[in-house]
């Protein structure tokens, strides 16, 4: 087994921004058509047209290359089998930029869970990813979260999902 497969974690962020109620839900683009999509949502099913809701989760728009879903007023664009997780709650607005480093990367500093740590951050990531170490160095113990597996470049790594308390990007 390659360190990778060790040290990979995806890390499910739930940031509290606001006193809203969540909204729990496991959301899959199943299908994709012309102003509908197939979605699947805590396990049910469903051919979802555009503007209608189906179990919280409003379909604004569909097409052959994703589908844009509204989720307590926030949108969120998925693509084909392409799946959110979480408690969702409506985020304040506030807008930070973040400027590439010399070799193109964009790097900032944050939170998670109180912890000071800093962020490579890859502008088309689902999840945050950490490895095992450093998940132990900001208390996370993500062997207490569902183990579950993902597809990298090369080959299938297990994966431990957890729920972060608070994440933090910038100020």
């Amino acid at each position: 087994m390659t360190l990778l497969r060790h040290v990979l974690l995806y890390l499910f962020v739930t940031a509290i921004l606001s006193s809203a109620p969540a909204l729990a839900l496991n959301i899959k683009v199943i299908a994709l058509f012309t102003n509908k999509a197939m979605l699947k949502i805590d396990g049910e099913q469903k051919i979802v047209s555009k503007g209608e809701t189906f179990k919280g989760v409003k379909l604004i728009s569909a097409s052959g290359r994703g589908a844009v879903v509204s989720i307590d007023g926030e949108q969120r664009k998925l693509g084909m089998n392409q799946s959110i997780q979480g408690n969702f709650k409506s985020a304040e607005r506030r807008k930070s930029r973040i400027y590439p480093d010399s070799l193109g990367m964009y790097f900032v500093e944050g939170r998670i869970n109180g912890h000071a740590t800093p962020f490579l951050v890859d502008t088309g990531a689902t999840y945050v990813t950490m490895s095992s170490l450093h998940a132990k160095k900001v208390g996370i113990d993500y062997l207490k979260g569902t183990r579950s597996y993902s597809q990298t470049a090369t080959e299938t790594v297990p994966v431990w999902q957890v729920k972060l308390k608070s994440i933090t990007v910038g100020s």
